[in-house]
């Protein structure tokens, strides 16, 4: 697992999913569409790739010669 916070909001979204069909009078659709809204907007703003500059993945070269023998391969 790369990143908890996505998997977690992954989770989090089946389980109000869940909820709706275990519980359908208490978790209406509308408030289970209110629910996933949020969460996926903020699993959104915790995936690993907003904030590309802060990887972990070091490009391995910007040299032209090996940049086109890879794009050739």
């Amino acid at each position: 697992m790369t990143s908890w916070k996505t998997s977690l909001f992954g989770v989090l979204v089946g389980i109000a999913t869940m909820a709706h069909f275990i519980w359908p009078a208490v978790i209406t659709l509308e408030i289970l569409s209110a629910i996933t809204g949020i969460l996926t907007i903020a699993l959104g703003l915790s995936a690993k790739d907003s904030q590309i500059t802060g990887g972990t993945v070091v490009n391995a070269t910007n040299d032209p010669a090996v940049v086109k023998d890879s794009a050739t391969k």
